[in-house]
């Protein structure tokens, strides 16, 4: 499979997956509400992100 080379098309892949993650977040708390989940699911968010950018800058 190529790269990606289509600024449009790497601008909608990151908007469907923003999509993606917001209704998947959406759904869990719709189906689980307690501040518990959703404290979790921040913490969730925040770590895959703090790893994403330790991994990134050590490339």
């Amino acid at each position: 499979m190529r790269d990606l080379q289509s600024t449009r098309a790497m601008w909608l892949k990151g908007w469907l997956f923003l999509l993606i993650a917001l209704m998947s977040a959406a759904i869990l708390l719709v189906e689980n509400w307690s501040w518990r989940t959703a404290l979790l699911l921040a913490l969730c968010v925040c770590g895959g992100d703090s790893a994403a950018r330790i991994t990134s800058r050590s490339m």
